[in-house]
């Protein structure tokens, strides 16, 4: 056996590779349960779910056991369901406006998710930022870009997650939990309509099926014309168009709890794709912002196709012991995916890129849960199949000269043993400690026709890492709660390609592990009379080994192909970094009986310490001080309502003014101005109707309306793609 890699020769080469005994066993252990009959016991999460109830507290799952929000030592962003769609936020990439700290930039159909200045989006591996949906790991960054539908809330957990949440989330964490079967018949029906002709219909019903069952089902449908006029034949394109549907079964089949769900969509909405050109040099767009020159293809097109499905079984142990069986499966496919990388009109030679791509994935995970009178936790195994493919062909037109015809497919199995558990040391004072054991096999190959593909390669190796936490929570007085904790999180490597500094093509380079060391410190506060919350942390992250993922098409000032300096993706590792940073968060303040206040403040200083990494034309270049990538330095939303107006007996109204502010931003590692975002400030406002006790509704929602002009991704390549334009949109809801 050969070893491949540096630092701890943490790769060991092998070939081939299939689902391990190991995932078998376990998934027949996960349908063992349903043949189990222990003695029934109240849920440890009763009291909590009837808080949830009345309102008085916000019911998170965030450390794999109901619990109030209020009483996690750590720091958690909470949106409902209901105020996202209010607020018009159907994408999740939408979600990072109502969140500080927190930024999706999405290109070529792939999210890249950075929370507090950590996030990647690794060529061969996934994004530093894990996402979950109803309890199941989204590895493909691809995936993570769906649109949300019915949703009961979106858990956003800051900082190093890796005991509970495992491999790849050293930025954090982000949970969705959509709705499921009530014990009644009950319905919701919307239908809106607004700018650029879209339309927007959702809609969720449950269904009780008699015997402790129920069926939730859920749809969603978009269209929309597009955002963007193509000069080339005065079209509009970039248009909008998603249709998905879930269903929920919820029930008993003696002493185990059931859920499973299985959730489709068809998404070809080209927005995310589609450039704008810039004018040579500069960050000002050629021909405005809702302007381009596209004639091959004349229409940017993407089709995307996701499909996930989980199934969880639960039983009570007795003694304060309950078992939790969770297995996913997401089957990704994006068969199309075509561009042009250089839209501008009167070009002699253009860049055609397609860049599809699928992901199959199997998860499965045992949890074990305690409660007891001063000691409760989690121990859980987990295990995760997945296998990514993708290609990327660049075309010179009309030459038809194929500058990359590249292939690749990433393979990773892991397994993982964890464990975390909450200690009351007295009646104020808690101790929190995990521990978790990562092990992943990594396969990543590459192969290419095209003439800057570079050397073909099959890696593949195997590395393991423990991470754990340790934290205390001590409780000043009821409703306030001081904690501090020190953490440390891993995010597996793999293998990528970097440049060649005398032939300038690719060849194969290792990615070293991401590694890192956390720190903060926080204060929960909840505010008398039931007010509302006040909560603040600050933290430091220490980085050894982070990973950045860089890539361009570099061009000469006439816009042609730069023939000396080809095309080039990968990533590299920068050898110190360190984040700090403080959050604030204000939310549901109650000033008067109509008048509530939320706010939110994110400071980060994020840079690299020491870095030097090669440039295009074959250079070594030193990046140590530079700000990371996508890690505004401040960041802040506020938001006043006006609520519970009364005209007459059966109407009820309310008014949210939204404010949301963005500090500037890089792209790219190399800080510069072409490639950076200056700082903007959106504004929402959100009016809203209720009739007959809430039966009937209608709300006009605009966002952006100002009609700030940003990007949301620009790098050193003469094109960019554009922020949300302002829109408007009115929707008719009936609740049955």
């Amino acid at each position: 056996m050969k070893i491949i890699g540096t630092k701890g020769q943490l790769f060991a080469a092998r070939e081939g590779r299939r689902i391990s005994r190991i995932g078998l066993l376990m998934l027949g252990t996960a349908a063992a349960l349903v043949f189990s009959q222990p003695a029934f016991a109240q849920s440890a999460s009763a009291t909590a779910k009837d808080a949830e109830a009345d309102g008085s507290v916000v019911i998170v799952t965030a450390r794999r056991r109901s619990e109030s929000v209020q009483e996690v030592p750590s720091t958690i962003n909470v949106l409902k369901g209901a105020e996202l769609t209010e607020s018009g936020v159907f994408r999740f990439s939408e979600l990072q406006f109502a969140v500080p700290g927190f930024y999706v930039q999405n290109y070529e159909t792939r999210a890249t998710i950075t929370m507090r200045g950590i996030g990647s989006q690794v060529e061969g591996g996934t994004s530093a930022v894990a996402i979950h949906s109803d309890g199941i790991y989204q590895a493909s960054a691809a995936a993570q870009l769906n649109r949300l539908f019915d949703v009961e809330r979106v858990e956003v957990l800051k900082g190093p997650q890796g005991t509970l949440y495992g491999r790849n989330s050293t930025g954090g964490a982000v949970n969705i939990i959509n709705r499921k079967a009530g014990a009644t018949f009950e319905g919701e029906l919307s239908a809106g309509y607004g700018s650029f002709n879209t339309v927007n219909v959702a809609s969720g019903v449950s269904i009780p099926l008699g015997e402790g069952w129920g069926l939730r089902l859920a749809g969603s449908y978009a269209k929309g014309d597009g955002l963007f006029t193509n000069v080339v034949n005065g079209q509009k394109i970039g248009k909008e168009d998603f249709i998905g549907a879930r269903a929920t079964l919820s029930g008993e089949v003696g002493a185990v709890k059931v859920d499973l769900f299985a959730q489709y969509s068809k998404d070809n909405d080209s927005r995310n794709i589609v450039l704008i050109p810039l004018q040579t040099g500069t960050k000002i767009p050629l021909l405005g912002f809702d302007k381009t020159a596209y004639d091959d293809p004349v229409n940017p097109a993407t089709k995307r196709e996701p499909l996930l499905a989980g199934l969880t079984l639960e039983t009570e142990l007795g003694n304060g012991f309950t078992m939790r069986a969770i297995t996913g499966y997401l089957d990704y496919s994006e068969p199309r995916s075509d561009t042009d990388v250089n839209p501008r009109p009167n070009l002699a030679n253009r860049l055609f890129i397609s860049f599809p791509q699928s992901a199959k994935q199997l998860s499965q995970e045992l949890q074990f849960l305690y409660q007891g009178d001063r000691l409760d936790g989690v121990f859980g195994v987990y295990y995760l199949d997945d296998q990514q493919q993708a290609k990327r062909l660049v075309v010179q037109r009309p030459s038809g000269l194929t500058l990359l015809n590249s292939n690749s497919r990433d393979d990773v199995e892991a397994f993982a043993v964890y464990g975390d558990v909450n200690y009351e040391l007295s009646d104020r004072l808690k101790v929190n400690a995990g521990m978790r054991w990562n092990r992943e096999k990594i396969r990543n190959q590459r192969n290419g026709s095209g003439l800057f593909d570079g050397d073909p390669f099959d890696l593949s190796g195997t590395q393991s890492k423990p991470t754990g936490r340790l934290g205390l929570s001590y409780e000043l007085a009821p409703g306030y709660m001081v904690y501090g904790s020190v953490s440390n999180g891993f995010l597996a490597g793999s293998f990528s390609t970097t440049l060649d500094s005398v032939t300038a093509l690719s060849k194969p380079k290792e990615v070293l592990p991401e590694k890192l060391l956390s720190y903060e410190l926080g204060i929960k506060t909840s505010l008398p009379e039931n007010r509302g919350f006040l909560n603040a942390s600050v933290f430091q992250y220490d980085y050894d080994d982070l990973q950045v993922t860089v890539g361009g098409l570099f061009l000469l000032p006439n816009g042609q192909p730069d023939p000396s300096a080809p095309p080039f993706f990968f990533t590299d590792n920068a050898a110190k970094s360190r984040i700090t940073g403080f959050e604030a968060d204000l939310s549901e303040f109650r000033v008067a009986t109509h008048l509530k206040f939320d706010a939110n403040v994110s400071y980060v200083d994020a840079k690299y310490l020491q870095y030097t990494s090669i440039l295009s034309n074959r250079s070594v270049a030193n990046f140590s001080g530079n700000t990371m990538p996508r890690a505004p330095k401040w960041t802040y939303s506020t938001a006043a309502t006006v609520d519970k107006l009364k005209f007459g007996e059966k109407i009820e109204g309310s008014i949210r003014a939204e404010i949301n502010y963005r500090d500037k931003t890089f792209f790219t590692r190399e800080n510069t101005s072409v490639s950076s975002q200056g700082s903007y400030t959106l504004v929402n406002l959100i009016a809203k109707l209720e009739f007959d006790d809430g039966r009937w509704g209608f709300q006009v929602a605009g966002r952006n309306l100002t009609d700030e002009r940003f990007f949301n991704f620009l790098r050193n390549d003469p094109f960019a793609t554009v922020g949300e334009f302002r829109s408007v949109v009115a929707t008719v809801n009936t609740r049955f």
